[in-house]
């Protein structure tokens, strides 16, 4: 037997190549130990054997058993690996729309966008962001908005905040934070004025190798009027 721990809409890969023919080795997949249903089997092939599971689901531990259909011994080799496909969010085209609120992210398995940040962004950490995730933040009304990881995220986070299309490497920046001053963790908070109906692209990644798991806040302070 093995177990596997699979990350939601992770795909778990499985090869064995046998060493010699003196049984059939096959493979069955458990979401449990004692089901007495699999999730999905390979008891055909004679020779090398494949497998594929997709968790469609929560991530979740999954077990494989190995075994011999028929005769009494084999000797396998065994391969598996599993791919997470990155968050949904994870190009600026495709940002998540929120407004005033809070939202959970994952960056773990996200990768780098190309475009760098502006120097003036640079708390130490360099021009690139990695593992960034994009927002597109749609302001309820005019004032300053703040967008904050500040004490919420497990790791260092870097905000850049845009205008509403997809930056270029020209784009002006309209607020950024690396490690804010009142935020532990080398997390952030940054504030910039918007305009009732206006489209903000936020972007949320790492200035080092960090990811992980968070809460990112958005709020508006409204403009007082004279």
């Amino acid at each position: 037997w093995y177990a596997f721990d699979l990350p939601q809409a992770a795909t778990l890969n499985l090869s064995s190549t046998y060493t010699h023919a003196n049984g059939n080795v096959n493979f069955q997949l458990f979401g449990n130990c004692g089901d007495a249903t699999p999730l999905t089997s390979n008891t055909n092939s004679v020779n090398n054997a494949t497998l594929s599971y997709v968790n469609s689901g929560a991530a979740r531990r999954v077990y494989l058993r190995v075994y011999l259909a028929t005769d009494t011994r084999n000797e396998y080799t065994r391969s598996a690996t599993i791919n997470v496909p990155p968050p949904v969010n994870n190009e600026c085209a495709l940002a998540t729309a929120v407004s005033e609120g809070s939202y959970n992210f994952n960056t773990a398995f996200a990768t780098n966008s190309a475009v760098t940040i502006p120097s003036s962004c640079n708390a130490g950490g360099g021009t690139a962001i990695n593992k960034d995730i994009w927002f597109l933040f749609v302001a309820a009304q005019t004032g300053t908005a703040t967008v904050s990881t500040c004490g919420t995220a497990g790791f260092d986070t870097n905000v850049v905040v845009y205008g509403s299309t997809c930056p270029t490497a020209s784009t002006p920046v309209l607020a950024c934070s690396d490690n804010a001053a009142d935020c532990t963790g080398g997390t952030s908070s940054a504030s910039w004025e918007v305009v009732e109906g206006g489209e903000y692209r936020v972007r949320l990644g790492s200035p080092g190798a960090g990811s992980g798991a968070g809460t990112i806040s958005f709020s508006v302070e409204p403009a007082v009027t004279p």
